[in-house]
């Protein structure tokens, strides 16, 4: 898992760390930076009424320590599941299964 193949080589993994910290934290200020464009995307987003919550707001995916912990301990092959967590409430955590496109009034 060397860049160059050797023994000598520099780990890949220290260069897809770099580029992951780059590609968030990096960019102009002001800019159109990876932050910006996930603002626009959740705008642009479909929002959903939870009924927890009695609000609509836009679900996302939640990757937490366990996920971070099973790609590496599956040298990467975790990440091939990661497009089928479901989305969820940032409040409630209520998954997108259980809520509703349509709030009540909205029939």
């Amino acid at each position: 898992m060397y860049a160059h193949g050797g023994a000598g080589g520099f780990p890949i993994f220290v260069l897809l760390i770099f580029f992951l910290l780059v590609a968030i934290f990096g960019g102009k200020k002001g800019g159109y930076t990876v932050k910006n464009r996930i603002k626009d995307h959740l705008k642009r987003s479909l929002k959903y009424y939870c009924p927890n919550c009695h609000e609509k707001k836009v679900f996302t995916k939640y990757y937490g320590l366990l996920t971070l912990i099973l790609i590496l301990v599956t040298k990467g092959a975790w990440i091939l599941t990661l497009p089928f967590y479901r989305k969820r409430c940032p409040v409630c955590k209520l998954s997108e299964k259980r809520a509703f496109l349509r709030g009540p009034g909205e029939y």
